[in-house]
């Protein structure tokens, strides 16, 4: 007899710390001051999210293809256009919400 597979929910007692990583929303955290990207990772990983930094556009783009993010947070003051990367990336399919 086939087992009927457990779905796991955040408040499940018998849930360990590799499934609850798993289950957390994932964050890209786009900034190029490290210790900004740190902090803001801290942060997050504090208000129950799964973080994932960047230090550039370039990097955050191709994290972006690879994974599932649920949101981001984004330096303003990298110095590119801003609106237009950030609008590219919400175009990916991988995004959960989409931001335009």
């Amino acid at each position: 007899m086939l087992e009927q597979a457990r779905v796991l929910e955040a408040d499940d007692p018998g849930l360990v710390a590799a499934d609850a990583a798993r289950l957390a929303p994932r964050l890209l955290v786009i900034d190029d001051d490290h210790l900004h990207c740190t902090i803001i990772c801290r942060v997050a990983t504090r208000a129950g999210f799964a973080p994932v930094g960047a230090a550039t556009y370039e990097a955050a783009a191709k994290l972006a293809q690879e994974t599932t993010f649920d949101g981001m947070t984004l330096d303003l003051s990298l110095k590119r256009d801003d609106f237009r990367f950030v609008h590219s990336l919400s175009l990916r399919s991988s995004w959960r919400i989409r931001l335009g």
